[in-house]
């Protein structure tokens, strides 16, 4: 929940756009695709992910970033969506926020630095942008890349709560 659909949309008229075939999807998943071009990454791919699909000179040459956003608040956006979602795999109907980040917190691959390690448990990034400065970081962004910005379109847009309302002493010490 760091804009990242908005943040395609940006993009994606300069990215590789390999096959969105199921067939693509799966053979991906199952290491069947010899071409990196054409490998599908999924939606939350992890940054150990495109590390250990790219060739070591493609995968140390490319400028990589990514957008994070407050723990505290991220938290509490994806219980918002998990709640808003009918289906959702990680939704209990009716399941009260303290409820909810209590199963998470501490699940290290539901953390954001998890994403952004490489193979060595290092940053592997070039350039890291806030959430809560979206505009200036993605202008700072597409400056570094050579490419226009003239606005970040806004999908997926929650409701914006004060997340300090929704943890108690118990919950922020955890």
């Amino acid at each position: 929940k760091t804009a990242g659909t908005s943040l395609s949309d940006v993009l994606s008229p300069y990215a590789l756009k390999p096959s969105a075939s199921r067939w693509n999807k799966i053979a991906s998943d199952a290491g069947l695709v010899n071409d990196w071009r054409r490998f599908h990454f999924r939606k939350h791919a992890s940054l150990r992910k495109a590390e250990s699909v790219l060739p070591r000179e493609i995968y140390t040459s490319y400028f990589k970033f990514a957008f994070v956003r407050n723990p505290w608040e991220r938290l509490l956006s994806w219980y918002q969506y998990v709640q808003n979602t009918p289906g959702h795999a990680d939704r209990k109907n009716g399941e009260p926020f303290a409820d909810f980040a209590t199963r998470f917190i501490g699940k290290k691959r539901r953390a954001q630095w998890w994403m952004l390690e490489d193979s060595h448990g290092a940053m592997g990034l070039d350039c890291v942008g806030r959430f809560e400065q979206l505009d200036d970081d993605i202008g700072r962004l597409c400056k570094i890349l050579d490419i226009p910005f003239n606005a970040l379109p806004h999908h997926n847009k929650m409701s914006k709560k004060d997340y300090r309302l929704h943890y108690d002493q118990g919950l922020a010490d955890a």
